[in-house]
């Protein structure tokens, strides 16, 4: 049996093991980390000496993985730091901390949408990727604002996705378009699986399809299931209902399938990454390919397991 290694690394301070995480990626939302330390390992390895050094926004550094391979390394920013009776629990924001900041108020007579885009997230060194919509506003304003409640409301007005890719870069855009690689897994070896095989016929979908025009307005359509689960799909510049509803209907057709969905438990190896690819086998079977939508990972006494939720097959 694999054993799982932790190390924490903070300033100068490296704490392995005794600590408990719990770490959230999505390909829809910035991701968070919680990381517990018991007392009295903060104190017997003097991590708890650096209480006052302690601070919101200072840098901190995750890695993980078994005898001593590695499968993830965090990197993110202190956001909280609570210290209990029991224990000392650093809650850790990834790059979308930085945006945090107060945004300087500003009127645009005229702008698209990539750069009012620019302009919330200037200064923060992001490397930003992924399809913007090609939408164009008038008398757009951002007053008594910080970055991020900024960039949060533009994504949802629009319908866009934002998270922070493996590889640090800032992905915006319509949901399901990017892909961050492929990895096989095989339910012989999944710990704990919740997934539930269900045909077409089974799945009640309703999709409300919305096409942003170039002049900021809106083209909404609706195809599907009375009562069904509501999908919201976005598109750009679809200019008639008739072109819309074909669209809307096609992409119906990705949810109603023959096919598994839910979640399933697994190790950290292989390593899974949000909007990849999982190639599910059923004891060798091949049974599709499916997007992974969210990651959660928990390391504790118990071991080191990564749960993975897929969405669409593809």
């Amino acid at each position: 049996m694999w054993k799982p290694y932790t190390i924490l690394r903070f300033l100068d301070f490296e704490l392995s093991n005794s600590i408990e995480i719990i770490s959230k990626r999505s390909a829809m939302d910035f991701g968070h980390t919680s990381v517990t330390i018991p007392l009295k390992a903060a104190v017997r390895s003097g991590f708890l000496n650096l209480e006052r050094n302690i601070k919101r926004g200072q840098t901190i550094e995750i890695e993980m993985g078994y005898d001593n391979v590695k499968s993830d390394l965090i990197t993110g920013y202190i956001g909280r730091v609570n210290i209990g009776k029991t224990d000392i629990t650093l809650d850790i924001e990834d790059k979308s901390f930085l945006l945090r900041s107060s945004l300087e108020n500003k009127s645009f007579a005229k702008a698209t949408l990539k750069e009012i885009v620019q302009y919330i997230t200037n200064g923060f060194g992001f490397e930003i990727t992924g399809d913007l919509p090609d939408i164009n506003y008038e008398n757009f304003k951002i007053l008594n604002t910080t970055s991020l409640e900024a960039f949060k409301q533009l994504c949802s007005s629009t319908g866009m996705v934002h998270f922070f890719t493996s590889d640090g870069k800032l992905y915006v855009g319509f949901n399901y378009l990017y892909k961050s690689g492929e990895v096989k897994v095989d339910t012989k070896y999944i710990v704990e699986n919740n997934l539930t095989v269900k045909n077409a016929a089974e799945k009640l979908i309703k999709i409300r399809a919305t096409s942003f025009l170039k002049d900021n307005t809106k083209l909404n359509v609706e195809v599907g299931d009375e009562g069904g689960d509501l999908k919201t799909n976005h598109y750009r510049n679809i200019t008639t209902e008739s072109e819309l509803k074909i669209l809307a209907e096609n992409d119906l057709k990705k949810y109603k399938y023959d096919g598994y969905e839910g979640s399933f438990k697994s190790f950290l190896l292989p390593k899974v990454d949000v909007a990849g690819t999982c190639k599910l086998y059923d004891n060798g079977l091949y049974k599709g390919d499916y997007y992974i939508t969210e990651t959660n990972v928990n390391v504790n006494a118990s071991g080191a397991f990564r749960t993975i939720s897929l969405g669409i097959k593809l």
